[in-house]
């Protein structure tokens, strides 16, 4: 393992390792949450965050490192993002309630 890590300080730099684990780390949480709907993220945590780990192990597999574990503290969505989630969960709300009234109307 020694020799492995020589290895890897040598040859490519901790610094460019460390940007390739974070780089490698983003694209697999961005694609692992793309697979969830806003309204599976909060159910889906563990899920992701196993995704994550798997997806950027395999990105980095040319490299001797290994992600052991990974934590996801913060879901940081920009304010728009925010706008839009409140807008769609009004529209939801506004949906089911229409459709509850209009079958409490054919009753």
């Amino acid at each position: 393992m020694m020799l492995r890590f020589l290895d890897l300080a040598k040859n490519y730099g901790v610094d460019i390792v460390k940007q390739k684990v974070q780089k490698d780390t983003l694209e697999a949480f961005k694609q692992a949450i793309g697979q969830n709907t806003i309204f599976d993220v909060a159910q889906n945590q563990e899920k992701i965050r196993s995704q994550v780990k798997k997806m950027t192990n395999e990105k980095i597999g040319e490299y001797p490192v290994v992600i052991d574990d990974i934590k996801i503290s913060n879901y940081d969505w920009s304010e728009e993002f925010d706008n839009q989630i409140a807008s769609t969960m009004k529209n939801c709300s506004g949906s089911e309630a229409t459709r509850t009234a209009a079958e409490e109307g054919r009753n």
